[in-house]
């Protein structure tokens, strides 16, 4: 069974409290993952590798917000530094 099977069978990922079908979606830092769940908690999980929690989030649909959060920055930095 490969590692994409098991993420999609599983709700839960080891280390992580909440069940996938209550997460709303995610954005990703080096070393964290922050997600945001249906009950409004935004929560942080810590990995040395985002890698498998990442592959885990998509399998089961979250949506990875990562690059508008980016652009957000981004646009925000612009106008401080105008």
């Amino acid at each position: 069974m490969n590692t994409k099977t098991i993420h999609q069978n599983n709700n839960t990922f080891p280390g992580f409290p909440h069940p996938a079908n209550e997460l709303i979606e995610f954005l990703c830092g080096i070393d964290f993952v922050v997600v945001a769940t249906s009950t409004k908690l935004i929560t942080r999980h810590n990995a040395t590798d985002t890698s498998p929690f990442r592959q885990w989030l998509t399998s089961h649909g979250v949506p990875d917000i990562t690059p508008l959060a980016g652009m957000a920055i981004i646009e925000i930095y612009t106008h401080i530094i105008k």
